[in-house]
């Protein structure tokens, strides 16, 4: 999404939580099991699908036998879609009531937390000189993978079949319609 919550201004961890949310949460672990089920099912049924109309989706890892799904990420390739942008792509499945994003819209190193000033707020002088200098570094894949990422998010994975078969007629919808969306 490129907004604020997926921007860091200083590297820095916080792995507690407060004890009304791990009461939440421990309610919650109660249907872990069955949603982790369901939206693997279902993530594996859209990948399908979708793939069918040029989404790609990531490759499986062999080693994971069940995913559970934060975002079912695919990459958009503007030459399948008559060079419609992606952004363009993804303001249309919005508007037809489809809430899917570009997640993270650029690189981790592109953090504000990686230059070198706010580096030297948390490593030492000898630390630093092993440290790159984050701005001149280029990583093409990392670039060319945010500008060509969909992502659906997991609380639509936990649908039922008619609601995912209408995320489906979404994006058939509107790759039938991508004259409409050229500049």
């Amino acid at each position: 999404m490129g907004k604020p919550g997926y921007t860091h201004y200083i590297l820095s961890s916080n792995y507690r939580i407060s004890e009304f949310q791990s009461a939440l949460l421990s309610v919650q672990l109660k249907r872990l099991g069955s949603q982790t089920d369901i939206k693997h099912k279902n993530g594996m049924f859209l990948k399908h699908e979708l793939a069918k109309l040029g989404l790609i989706p990531l490759k499986d890892d062999k080693r994971i036998t069940k995913r559970g799904y934060y975002f079912l990420v695919l990459r958009y390739k503007k030459k399948s879609f008559a060079n419609v942008s992606r952004d363009k792509f993804i303001e249309a499945l919005n508007a037809e009531g489809i809430p899917v994003h570009k997640a993270y819209g650029f690189p981790l190193y592109r953090n504000p937390a990686f230059t070198r000033k706010a580096l030297g707020e948390v490593y030492n002088r000898e630390t630093m000189k092993k440290v790159p200098d984050y701005r001149k570094l280029r990583l093409p894949s990392s670039e060319q993978f945010c500008d060509e990422q969909i992502v659906i998010p997991h609380q639509l994975l936990l649908s039922d079949r008619k609601n995912l078969q209408a995320i489906i007629y979404a994006f058939s919808k509107v790759k039938e319609n991508l004259d409409e969306l050229k500049d």
